[in-house]
């Protein structure tokens, strides 16, 4: 049976807590879901032996996966899980569920609502973020500004590392990506606005937890490098907006 939704977790360093994620993510939202559903951890060159980790679960979790990269960078893991993944919906999620998962519906279409991409956004007066620390909001938001300067992406919060994506969105999309980074969610929309796919972004409550990967000032050198070179590289001779929109 095809699933009809795919989470993709990129699993980094992560042998201390996914186990914690994992029952998190099933026992809070998997073992009431309904519909058929796949979940895919792609390790990706961790040095502390999360791949012993993840396989030893695989027994315990229904329907669960692992792929196992040897290169590090969270953007090649989300790609490859994208790829990879068969459901007719496929979510990336990160390992410590900053977003609870019972927020994982409102990603997802509900009767009438019709989109291609739905992203999460933890800016505005709807959405509410907890115990993040003021520098790493504000450098935050300063990257969004520079990303919306430099792309034209009118979306308020670009790196919330919760989104949703239709397969046939999926597979077009991460075909045509190459950051192998923290910023291939900013090349992911960019193509995803090329290519004129609808995209929704929902308000929502972010927790912010002890272990991110994330190092302000070394990423975010990194992450405005990538930036700069989405802009410049993203051949627009083949990333046209798609035939329907023509």
């Amino acid at each position: 049976m095809i699933p009809y939704l795919s989470i993709i977790i990129p699993a980094h360093n992560e042998a201390g807590r996914i186990e914690w994620s994992l029952d998190n993510l099933y026992r809070s939202f998997l073992a009431h879901y309904l519909k058929p559903y796949e979940v895919i951890v792609v390790e990706n060159g961790s040095e502390d032996h999360t791949e012993l980790v993840v396989y030893g679960l695989l027994d315990k979790y229904p329907n669960l996966y692992m792929i196992d990269l040897l290169q590090a960078g969270k953007g090649l893991a989300v790609r490859t899980g994208m790829l990879e993944a068969s459901g007719e919906w496929r979510l990336m999620a990160d390992v410590d569920w900053s977003m609870d998962p019972h927020w994982i519906p409102s990603l997802l279409p509900d009767g009438g609502d019709g989109f291609d991409v739905c992203i999460t956004t933890r800016n505005g007066p709807s959405a509410l973020r907890l115990n993040e620390p003021y520098y790493r909001h504000a450098a935050g938001l300063c990257f969004n500004w520079l990303v919306r300067q430099i792309t034209g992406l009118p979306f308020s919060d670009t790196q919330s590392g919760f989104k949703a994506f239709s397969a046939a969105a999926a597979d077009d999309i991460f075909r045509r990506c190459h950051v192998d980074g923290w910023a291939f969610d900013v090349e992911a929309l960019y193509i995803a606005m090329l290519r004129m796919y609808t995209i929704k972004q929902i308000p929502i409550t972010w927790q912010a937890y002890e272990g991110s990967k994330v190092r302000v000032l070394r990423d975010s050198y990194r992450m405005l490098r990538d930036v700069l070179a989405i802009r410049r590289t993203v051949d627009r001779a083949t990333v046209q907006p798609l035939e329907r929109f023509a």
